[in-house]
C-alpha cells in the first residue's frame, strides 16, 4: 500500500489475517510485523492448550498475538515482553480485544523472570528469531521454561529442521524423562503468497 515501508508491505497486506480488529486501532511496531502469526493459527494453538491448562506464561509476547488468543480461550495469561514499547502495544491491543482483565504483564528478559508460576510456558521461538539464535540460547530458554512449569509448548519457525529441535531437547531433557513437552510446530505461520500482486 501507499506510504507503507516496502520491507513490510507483504505483511501489511495480511494485517486482517494477523489481527481481525486491525481497524479498531491495533498497534504493531516495525520489527514485529515479520514475526506475527495469523490470528487463526494463534487461535488454534490457544484452543488446544486452553482445554488442558488454566494459566500460561507467554514468554515472548510481542504485541499480543498469542496472549490475546490465550485470554479469549479462558486462560489466565502472564504476558512477558522485554521491550517497553511493545509491552504498551500489547496492553493496548488486549484492550481492543476486551481481554485485558485476563492479562498480567511482565517486563523482563525471559531468563530473568522469577516468582511466576503457570500451568504451561509458551515459547514462541518465531518471535525470538530462532534462526539467528545460538543453540545454547535455545536450550537455556527451554531450561528456564522448565523452572516455571513442567509443561512447555514451543512454536517454531518453518525453516527449523526437526533434527535440530531433537538435539535441543536431548540436551535439555537428559535425565528428566518425567517432564512433559507439548510441541506446536509452526510450519504454517509464515505461509504468505509474497508473489501475489493483487
Amino acid at each position: 500500500g501507499y506510504g507503507i515501508d516496502e520491507n513490510i508491505q507483504n505483511f501489511y497486506a495480511q494485517r486482517y489475517q494477523m489481527f481481525s480488529r486491525y481497524d479498531k486501532g491495533v498497534k504493531i511496531d516495525y520489527d514485529s510485523w515479520v514475526a506475527l502469526p495469523s490470528e487463526a493459527i494463534a487461535k488454534d494453538i490457544a484452543e488446544r492448550l486452553g482445554t488442558r491448562y488454566n494459566s500460561i506464561l507467554d514468554a515472548f509476547a510481542g504485541v499480543g498475538s498469542h496472549s490475546i488468543q490465550f485470554a479469549q480461550a479462558g486462560m489466565r495469561v502472564f504476558s512477558n515482553e522485554s521491550d517497553d514499547t511493545r509491552l504498551q502495544y500489547l496492553i493496548h491491543n488486549c484492550e481492543i480485544y476486551e481481554v485485558v482483565s485476563n492479562i498480567h504483564t511482565i517486563n523482563k528478559n525471559f531468563l530473568e523472570v522469577s516468582n511466576t508460576k503457570a500451568d504451561i510456558v509458551f515459547l514462541s521461538l518465531v518471535q525470538k528469531e530462532l534462526s539467528s539464535a545460538k543453540e545454547i540460547e535455545v536450550t537455556d530458554l527451554i531450561k528456564k521454561g522448565i523452572e516455571i512449569s513442567n509443561n512447555v509448548a514451543i512454536l517454531l519457525p518453518s525453516q527449523v529442521k526437526i533434527e535440530q529441535i531433537v538435539d535441543y531437547f536431548e540436551e535439555v531433557i537428559d535425565n528428566s524423562s518425567d517432564t512433559l513437552f507439548n510441541c506446536c510446530w509452526g510450519f504454517e505461520v509464515y505461509y504468505y503468497n509474497v508473489n501475489n500482486q493483487e
